[in-house]
């Protein structure tokens, strides 16, 4: 009798750790890719706020179970509807650095990128903002 309970206290000790056994070790979290610019128009990175792929077939509510915390209510704006998106991806707002990195240790996000936002397409960058690059009469 005493043998089964030493063995159920260990499997209950070990049970909560399977979600997080599933994760990435922090030497091998995803890297925070830099926004996707459109140096053409004037864009805005905002602090803390990040894009994040998911690999086809994972949903949202499953990412969040793997990393074993609900980080709904920080989503500012998701896709996932697979009749018209490949993957599931959304944006998310996350002022909390460990938040980050647990996202980051899922080995089904394909990636996490900075957020960034594009204001109107004819709102064009100065010149004196755009990259040095050479421009087409130059070629």
């Amino acid at each position: 009798m005493h043998a089964l309970k030493i063995f159920l206290a260990i499997l209950s000790a070990t049970v909560p750790l399977q979600a997080i056994q599933t994760l990435l070790p922090p030497s091998q979290m995803h890297p925070i890719e830099p926004a996707n610019l459109d140096w053409h128009m004037k864009v805005y990175t905002p602090p803390h706020q990040y894009e994040v792929h998911l690999k086809p077939g994972y949903t949202i509510e499953q990412h969040f179970e793997t990393i074993g915390k609900d980080l709904g209510s920080q989503i500012r704006r998701r896709w996932e509807d697979p009749e018209d998106f490949e993957y599931a991806q959304f944006i998310i707002y996350l002022p909390d650095q460990a938040d980050l990195n647990l996202i980051r240790r899922d080995p089904r996000v394909t990636f996490v990128a900075q957020d960034a936002e594009y204001q109107a397409i004819n709102d064009l960058m100065e010149e004196s903002e755009a990259p040095k690059v050479a421009k087409h009469d130059e070629l």
